[in-house]
């Protein structure tokens, strides 16, 4: 049946509202509970077991179920909290602002990565094997797929992914979740600003994002957009 108004406006609304909006807190939140971890002194040895541990069970729930990446990239990014703990608190958040600027750049260096030319042959056969492929057919070549995604064009998708974590585990460094009264007024300038900036570029990224023929500097600058935008309305919810 044809799409009515009412099912344009929801559609529209959940992209705006909603899609893409559970990774960021997601990864601020498996950035705190490494930073709880942390306080309680493990060795560096049971750290990595345990990310060895989400790695392998990451590569259980991609080949079997046909799941995303996102618990090995947590276990990549827990690796890299690790050298992180002996650094200054102060120095976490521009060093989450780092990764935000990757991340937002990433339209403008993502096809000179490698596998960059691979990018649209890894989605027509990930979809004919889903259509019509074996069960171990499918396990196959997501076998295949895992080290192209792993190194290949992860950069500028899980930079932003990254600089979330880098903010919860400043949080948990900081110890602000003990006492979050305290911290009241800073949590309102997060929500003041995060939220109506989110939605702000989300909107432009939607309206951009529409079969209009745009010029390039466009089409890189909704990209941009987009990069930013989940990470913004991010940081507003979790507020």
């Amino acid at each position: 049946p044809n799409s009515t108004w009412l099912d344009g406006v929801t559609r529209d609304s959940i992209r705006i509202f909603l899609e893409n909006k559970s990774w960021p807190l997601f990864a601020l939140l498996f950035g705190l509970g490494v930073a709880m971890q942390s306080e309680r002194e493990h060795p560096v040895g049971l750290n990595i077991r345990r990310m060895v541990a989400l790695f392998g069970f990451g590569v259980v729930t991609f080949l079997a179920f046909a799941g995303n990446m996102q618990l090995m990239n947590y276990a990549l990014m827990g690796v890299l909290l690790l050298p992180l703990r002996r650094v200054r608190t102060q120095r976490i958040l521009p060093l989450a602002l780092s990764f935000v600027v990757v991340s937002a750049a990433g339209p403008l260096y993502r096809p000179l990565l490698p596998g960059a030319e691979r990018v649209g042959q890894r989605r027509a056969t990930r979809e004919r094997m889903r259509t019509e492929g074996t069960f171990l057919e499918g396990m196959a070549s997501r076998a295949e797929e895992i080290p192209w995604l792993l190194v290949g064009q992860r950069l500028p998708s899980q930079s932003g992914d990254f600089a979330m974590v880098l903010v919860g585990f400043w949080i948990g460094r900081k110890r602000l979740y003990r006492d979050i009264s305290a911290n009241l007024p800073s949590v309102r300038r997060v929500l003041l600003w995060g939220l109506p900036l989110g939605f702000a570029v989300t909107v432009a990224s939607w309206y951009f994002g529409r079969p209009s023929g745009w010029p390039p500097a466009v089409i890189v600058a909704r990209d941009t957009m987009t990069a930013l935008a989940a990470d913004l309305q991010g940081v507003g919810y979790a507020a």
